[in-house]
């Protein structure tokens, strides 16, 4: 990335010099280097996100002194991408994902519980003798953090505002009757200024459905920068989107209890707040040596709203 000042009117942006169209490798990956060279496997050449690669496990035995050593190739699928995550209800940071097992923060949300605790009461005998008095309120204050995380293999359109998902979670894929549900792991903790308490348990995070609820939104875009040297630069301007009411028709959910039979049960029509959309503006411009750039777009998006309508909680501990 080359050197350059530049200012911002209406977001925040950021800047990169894009790669050569020709650069289609992500990485090579040699699978066992610990093998004699004689059993090397061949060097893979990873071209895209969850191709199935392998590297090796040598497991070395002994038997009377004589030891040997298996090179066992164990397959998975690669994966070393950015993707947003952990969403505060205004924005998302930027996730450097490097497993498909790892866990990744979706979102964290901070509240503070007031609890007004009465004064306690005064025998009438005892209210004229000397020196007593009503004792005042007090006032109790307790924040409430909370995180919820998933791994990156079983996120799905749900799980973060603007991402549509990992590709590799198929429980989070839409439902015949047009629901979606997401599992997540939630880390709650509360300080009231002793001990903290934090206590871990599951969610799962349900989708209603609802007539496709869009809304307009729109942002001026403004950069005046300097480049140094030829090439293809991009800025991305990080924008969010206000939240909005999403209509819910009623519904008649079917139920198979475990002997097979089935219950029916009618979920009336209601409006629902959908939380605020991340959503970004991208500018591309290309120069064949050293410039200045000074440039101001308006960039219009139809926002396209998923309203999440029941979570059901199980405490693991």
């Amino acid at each position: 990335m080359y050197s350059f000042n530049d200012f911002v009117v209406g977001a925040a942006s950021t800047f990169v010099l894009a790669a050569s169209a020709s650069t289609d490798v992500l990485t090579t990956i040699s699978p066992c280097p610990e093998a004699p060279s004689s059993l090397q496997p061949s060097p893979i050449t990873v071209t895209s996100q969850h191709q199935a690669v392998s590297t090796c496990n040598p497991v070395t035995a002994c038997i009377r002194g004589q030891c040997s050593t298996n090179y066992h190739l164990n397959t998975y699928a690669y994966v070393s991408t950015a993707i947003p995550c952990a969403w505060n209800g205004q924005s998302v940071s930027t996730c450097t994902v490097t497993s498909t097992d790892e866990p990744v923060k979706l979102l964290e949300k901070t509240s503070t519980l007031t609890t007004v605790i009465p004064a306690p009461t005064i025998n009438p005998a005892w209210r004229w003798r000397k020196g007593s008095h009503r004792m005042p309120p007090t006032t109790k204050y307790e924040t409430i953090v909370q995180q919820y995380y998933a791994p990156y293999e079983e996120l799905g359109a749900m799980a973060i505002p603007g991402y549509e998902g990992s590709g590799l979670c198929d429980d989070c894929d839409m439902q015949e009757d047009g629901s979606r549900s997401q599992e997540v792991d939630v880390i709650e903790c509360r300080y009231d200024g002793t001990q903290p308490h934090c206590v871990e348990y599951e969610e799962t995070w349900v989708s209603r459905p609802a007539a496709a609820a869009t809304s307009q939104t729109s942002a001026v875009c403004a950069t005046q920068s300097s480049v140094s040297a030829a090439g293809t630069y991009t800025w991305t301007f990080h924008q969010v989107a206000p939240a909005t009411q999403v209509a819910v028709p009623a519904t008649t959910r079917t139920v198979t209890m475990w002997d097979d039979k089935t219950s029916s049960q009618v979920v009336p029509a209601t409006t629902i707040t959908a939380t605020p959309s991340p959503w970004d503006v991208y500018v591309t411009r290309t120069c064949e040596g050293p410039t200045f750039f000074d440039f101001t777009i308006t960039e219009t998006k139809t926002i396209t709203y998923t309203a999440a309508w029941n979570v059901e909680q199980q405490p693991t501990r």
